[in-house]
């Protein structure tokens, strides 16, 4: 991106363009979901591993996955807009 800027405001700008092409910002929203599932995953293991909700992980997995679910759709909400 700094070449970019070092380019002149041409192109800068082509660049800008080319981020809020529609394919561009599904992209973000996967990485998004990517992130979301990466890290819930993550937290749910260090509980479960942790021993604090050992006969609660179904209950657990699905909290967690409704709270990625909302967070998702918030996120692509904002990025498609």
């Amino acid at each position: 991106m700094l070449s970019t800027l070092l380019r002149g405001p041409e192109a800068w700008d082509g660049l800008v363009e080319l981020f809020k092409r529609p394919w561009f910002l599904a992209l973000d929203v996967v990485l998004v979901v990517g992130l979301l599932l990466h890290g819930l995953s993550g937290l749910h293991a260090a509980l479960v591993g942790s021993g604090l909700v050992v006969g609660r992980q179904r209950a657990l997995y699905l909290a967690l996955m409704i709270i990625g679910a909302l967070v998702a759709l918030v996120a692509a909400v904002r990025i498609l807009t």
